[in-house]
């Protein structure tokens, strides 16, 4: 985490706790916001999901659940691979 700006040495001793505070909160925020982040956060979720069934004991549902992570950008880029193929012969 980056540290507060130039403007932290104006800010009085008493109000620097809550500030920083404010501060950090603020920035999770804003990356929270980014695009990447919740595009990590959900295919981290979706990952903790599917890997519940493999901490039940059932191994064969979780590589069934984990397939479609595996197997969309895979598929994704035989089309492309393809359709550029078709495009550049």
């Amino acid at each position: 985490m980056p540290k507060p700006g130039a403007w932290w040495r104006y800010v009085p001793e008493q109000e620097r706790a809550r500030r920083l505070k404010q501060w950090r909160w603020a920035w999770l925020r804003a990356q929270l916001q980014r695009r990447r982040v919740q595009i990590a956060l959900l295919l981290l979720l979706n990952l903790l999901i599917c890997l519940v069934p493999w901490w039940m004991g059932l191994q064969s549902l979780a590589v069934l659940a984990l397939l479609p992570i595996v197997a969309v950008p895979l598929v994704g880029g035989l089309a492309y691979w393809i359709t550029w193929q078709e495009f550049h012969r």
